[in-house]
């Protein structure tokens, strides 16, 4: 595997694979020359008669004919283009177990000095910070590196191990370091995370939803489907930033327009550990997702429902959510009252200014006057003490609401 000298080998293929002989310890060759011929051989009377074909015959071979096919390449070491490494493989294509051999030559360049014999082995093509010699592992030293990678237990002892049990001094027998295993562990469970897809899109649900914990729920029958989605973090949020009695988080439910064939309806929350350093205001997150076909009280008592039942079965305290804001979607508001009871519901102003202004636009109010009523109504962001929807007491409003 270390060959600096002209060298000629004769190498059984039926006992060592060409892979493994190709791999040796000078790093990457780039091959600048093949070529492929075939010859038909008989034997009659002690005497050999070679004639050359195009192509591989198609029909049966007489017993005393023997197609050998002859693979001629050579190669460039990328260390020192000086070096060659000259292979011919000649293959008795009706009996490969019977012929199978590897003619392989190292050849240095005719009339050079002793000093331009040197190979320095270069770090990977690919690499830019790296500075480490790249030399191509042999395939089984790949799969070894594979399946070690995916076993339980130490990875630094794992690599020891396949220093220690290696069976020869080759390079190309020797993971290059630790940080293979981590990487091809990597590698192999994001492929078993990959999703399936097929024709049937519930039937991908279904096999993916193993995948991952964040599919909580499908349900889907005749024209139905509800699927409910969250992580164990977001649910955790829900009970840290919205179940306090002095400072918490109002929980939003919105559903949004049609996307094709189904909705999407979220819960939405702030996350009061944090703040947005620009206006001093807390992020809003996601919370759980639902993902249904009909916009109907069913559909939103069965994602309420299966979010009490995760929480029944962990840190039952959702129900202890001070308060919902829902758009004036009955809907909506009748499942999670339904479910959470503990809970104060208020309608979302800025869904109550926007049915407004429809309605105004309906009786084709003017102009003028539609911004002057949504102002008396709701005021401004900033300032909504002035406001219909500012009232201090039940008298206040309806003061208000009269003028």
């Amino acid at each position: 595997k270390s060959v600096n000298c002209d060298s000629k080998f004769v190498i059984d293929l039926n006992e060592f694979n060409l892979d493994a002989v190709l791999k040796d310890d000078y790093g990457p060759y780039r091959p600048y020359g093949n070529k492929k011929l075939l010859f038909d051989i008989k034997i009659r009377d002690k005497k050999y008669s070679f004639k050359n074909l195009t192509k591989v015959p198609k029909k049966s071979w007489p017993e005393d004919s023997h197609v050998y096919e002859i693979e001629r390449i050579y190669f460039k070491c990328k260390a020192n283009i000086l070096f060659t490494r000259k292979s011919l493989r000649v293959a008795d294509l009706k009996d490969l177990k019977s012929f199978q051999k590897l003619f392989l030559g190292y050849v240095w360049e005719e009339k050079i000095n002793e000093w331009d014999k040197s190979i320095k082995i270069k770090p990977h093509g690919n690499c830019t910070k790296s500075v480490n010699e790249f030399i191509p592992l042999e395939k089984k030293t790949l799969i070894g590196i594979k399946n070690e990678s995916v076993k339980a237990g130490s990875s630094s002892i794992k690599y020891f191990d396949m220093i220690s049990n290696k069976t020869s001094d080759s390079l190309s027998q020797i993971p290059r370091s630790i940080n293979q295993l981590y990487m091809h562990k990597y590698l192999e469970l994001k492929a078993k995370k990959k999703n399936v897809k097929t024709h049937d899109e519930y039937s991908d649900a279904l096999i993916n939803r193993k995948k991952s914990d964040f599919v909580r729920h499908i349900d889907f029958g005749y024209n139905r489907l509800e699927c409910v989605l969250f992580t164990e973090q977001q649910y955790n949020d829900l009970i840290r930033f919205c179940t306090s009695y002095r400072n918490f988080s109002i929980v939003n439910i919105d559903t949004t327009f049609n996307l094709g064939q189904y909705y999407v309806t979220y819960l939405t929350y702030r996350n009061i550990s944090l703040k947005i350093q620009a206006t001093e205001t807390h992020p809003v997150f996601i919370g759980p997702i639902l993902i249904h076909l009909h916009r109907d009280k069913e559909a939103y008592l069965s994602f309420a429902m299966q979010l009490q039942k995760f929480d029944i079965l962990n840190k039952n305290r959702l129900n202890d959510i001070t308060c919902f804001i829902t758009d004036d979607d009955a809907a909506i508001r009748s499942a999670f009252k339904t479910v959470f009871k503990n809970s104060e519901f208020m309608l979302c102003c800025n869904h109550l200014r926007k049915d407004f202004l429809k309605i105004m636009n309906q009786f084709k109010v003017p102009e003028e006057s539609k911004n002057e009523i949504i102002f008396k109504m709701f005021g401004s962001q900033n300032n909504r003490t002035e406001s219909l929807i500012g009232s201090k007491d039940k008298q206040d409003f309806e003061e208000k609401s009269n003028s």
